[in-house]
């Protein structure tokens, strides 16, 4: 992984209104910033802390209040991430959400045929429920397409 686009660390506490996340990992990195796998007091669990580059600032409150919008509906019947809550830490914009397990990508090649109906069906669905709610998603690709646990089902897609 490249270097980081700030000074957090593995162990490091991040603070938000209603919980403290523990970083475990870095799990993720993009043009956005990264993704941190996170331990979150409040639940006991786990969770993806996507933590935003400080150039992207003018644009959270648009992709906050999708992602609002989105959660007002079942997130886990239209197969979407379920998004958490926003909050800021030590000047770096932080979006809390579900932690999936790997991202479509990862299986592309190993992938069974009887498989990609099911997958397809589950976005559709996806797209079906963003529809309902005037959201487009502007970026489909199987590296923003995850799987919910590969171990538990192995084509449980999110978008």
């Amino acid at each position: 992984m490249a270097a980081t686009a700030h000074p957090l660390m593995v162990g490091q506490v991040l603070q938000s209104n209603s919980t403290h996340y523990t970083i475990l990992q870095f799990i993720g990195e993009g043009g956005f910033g990264e993704v941190a796998k996170c331990w979150a007091d409040n639940s006991s669990s786990a969770v993806a802390v996507k933590i935003l580059k400080n150039e992207y600032l003018q644009d959270i409150e648009d992709e906050v209040s999708m992602l609002k919008t989105i959660g007002s509906l079942n997130a886990d019947n239209i197969n979407v991430v379920k998004f958490y809550e926003q909050f800021q830490y030590l000047g770096y914009n932080c979006l809390v959400f579900e932690l999936l397990d790997v991202d479509l990508s990862h299986l592309v090649c190993s992938i069974k045929v009887h498989n990609i109906r099911p997958i397809a069906e589950q976005l559709l669905v996806a797209l079906q429920g963003l529809k309902s709610v005037r959201v487009m998603h502007g970026d489909i690709k199987p590296d923003n397409v995850m799987l919910a646990d590969i171990d538990e089902d192995p084509v449980r897609v999110k978008g």
